[in-house]
C-alpha cells in the first residue's frame, strides 16, 4: 500500500471564494450534451474548479482584459447558436449576466456557460466543441 500524506488545513481567505454548483445543469440538451464530454475534459475542468475555487467572485468577474482563459460574459444574439438559457426559470436565475470561462489550455475549445449569483457559479451547459460561439 502506498504512504498516506497528511492533508493541512485549507487557508480560509478573507472573502468568500467562489463555489460551484451543478443543479442547474443541462445535461439532456440536444447541443451541450454531457456525453459529449471526453474524459480529458471532466479532468481539465476539475482542476479549473479547484483553481477558481480559490477566487473571489469579484476576481472571476474581474475580465481585466484576460484573453487565455476565455473568461467573459455572454451576449446571446447573432454570433451565438442559442439565444438564451431557455430552460431557466426567469424567477430562478434567467434575469441574470450569462458567463462563460474556458477549460483547459489557452488554446483549447472546451468551455464552461452559467450564471452566477451570490458567489456561487451555477454551470448550466458544458460545451466541449465551442459550439455555442460557431456562428463567429
Amino acid at each position: 500500500m502506498g504512504k498516506s500524506r497528511k492533508i493541512g488545513k485549507p487557508d480560509v481567505p478573507a472573502s468568500p471564494t467562489l463555489s460551484f454548483s451543478f443543479k442547474l445543469l443541462d445535461a439532456d440538451h440536444e447541443v451541450f450534451n454531457i456525453t459529449q464530454c471526453y474524459p480529458q475534459f471532466w479532468t481539465a475542468l476539475c482542476l479549473k474548479l479547484r483553481e477558481y475555487s480559490s477566487w473571489t467572485e469579484e476576481s472571476f468577474r474581474d475580465i481585466n482584459h484576460d484573453t487565455t482563459s476565455h473568461r467573459h460574459p455572454i451576449h446571446f444574439g447573432p454570433e451565438t447558436t442559442e439565444s438564451g438559457f431557455r430552460d431557466l426559470d426567469i424567477d430562478q436565475l434567467g434575469y441574470l449576466e450569462p458567463w462563460q470561462f474556458g477549460v483547459g489550455d489557452s488554446y483549447s475549445s472546451w468551455r464552461v456557460h452559467g450564471a452566477i449569483l451570490d458567489g456561487v457559479f451555477y454551470v448550466i451547459w458544458l460545451d466541449t466543441e465551442h459550439k455555442l460561439y460557431a456562428r463567429h
